[in-house]
């Protein structure tokens, strides 16, 4: 367990250790499955179940433009080859609601195929059980080591004290991991790990595919669940740069753990603009240490990202950006990696 407040914050980056995509991947897959085409009778490319999706949202809001509609998904497939991510492309037609719609679907179908096809899906089959051996070369068993140490069966919901998990994933990665390696290592029930969990604050500020089975939530569906999914209602939990959460209780949550954080985890995080400003302190905080993975960064970025998180934290009103107390980034660290050369920084 953690012995001080501490904030990890996860990026697509930690999600790629077990298999989804990063906005590279995650742009060109959308690219084609966008990519309609037809015979006049059905579509010959492109994805069948986003195709059927956005009928669905043209019957919902009673648009009836179906051709000028499928140019608009087609237009979206080539544009988001230009963007830095299929995020940033949302964000700057945000004015074009249809586009947006469109976006949001195909961002839906193609994490809940990235869930279905991961090794954490290949690694936790429909009963929960989990061979960590399939996952054995990402953060995730190190960083259960950590929870886990000093932790009793007799009450496993010590194992995530102190811990803040703030994910700007669509994905469910960290639930089912956690759920999983809870149910396993303390030997407990369904009932007893969901209870265990249920302390633990994961806070998701763009939304998620939605709350797992195991929280026993009515509008829960299974990771990588292809099964009768309602792509269209999915979507609608999804919330781009532009629509950010509306919910002030959820973003004050947010930036109050971040402030209060005492250590400050970063795995795979990119440190886009409008995400800090998310997660930026709005009270005084104490200096933090600062860890974070730096996989496929230069030196310069890497101090860049030192004063990008200084800015985030504030000690003193009248000296704006000094929250940084330690900052350590282990040369070209992958998430498994941060674990690896910084446990004792971590469990100190």
């Amino acid at each position: 367990m953690f012995t001080s407040p501490t904030v990890i914050v996860i990026g697509a980056g930690a999600s790629a250790e077990v298999g989804l995509p990063v906005g590279e991947t995650l742009k060109s897959e959308i690219a084609r499955a966008l990519s309609f085409g037809t015979n006049g009778v059905a579509i010959t490319s492109g994805d069948r179940e986003i195709y059927a999706a956005i009928m669905r949202y043209c019957q919902l809001t009673s648009i009836h433009d179906i051709n000028g509609t499928m140019r608009t998904a087609r237009d979206l497939a080539s544009l988001s080859l230009l963007g830095t991510s299929i995020d940033n492309v949302l964000h700057s037609h945000s004015h074009n609601p249809i586009m947006v719609a469109i976006g949001k679907i195909a961002i839906a179908r193609m994490i809940l195929l990235a869930e279905h096809n991961s090794k954490l899906k290949m690694a936790v089959d429909d009963g929960y059980n989990l061979n960590q051996e399939l996952i054995k070369d990402s953060w995730y068993p190190q960083f259960w080591s950590l929870l886990s140490e000093m932790s009793l069966a007799t009450s496993p919901a010590d194992a995530f004290r102190n811990l803040t998990i703030i994910s700007f994933n669509y994905d469910r990665c960290v639930e089912l991991f956690l759920f999983s390696a809870t149910r396993k290592f303390f030997r407990i029930s369904d009932e007893e790990a969901a209870r265990a969990m249920s302390g633990l604050r994961i806070l998701h500020p763009y939304g998620s595919l939605g709350p797992l089975p195991w929280t026993g939530n009515s509008d829960a569906l299974p990771f990588g669940g292809l099964e009768g999914v309602d792509l269209q209602k999915v979507s609608s939990r999804l919330l781009t740069f532009t629509e950010k959460n509306s919910d002030e209780r959820a973003i004050g949550e947010i930036k109050t753990a971040y402030g209060k954080a005492e250590k400050l985890v970063f795995l795979g995080f990119g440190f886009n603009e409008m995400n800090m400003q998310i997660l930026k302190s709005s009270k005084e905080s104490k200096p933090a240490t600062c860890i974070s993975s730096t996989f496929g960064l230069s030196p310069h970025d890497i101090s860049e990202i030192q004063n990008i998180i200084s800015k985030s934290l504030i000690t003193d009103r009248r000296n704006v950006g000094d929250g940084v107390g330690r900052f350590i980034a282990p040369n070209g660290s992958k998430c498994k990696e941060l674990f690896e050369q910084c446990r004792f920084v971590l469990r100190s």
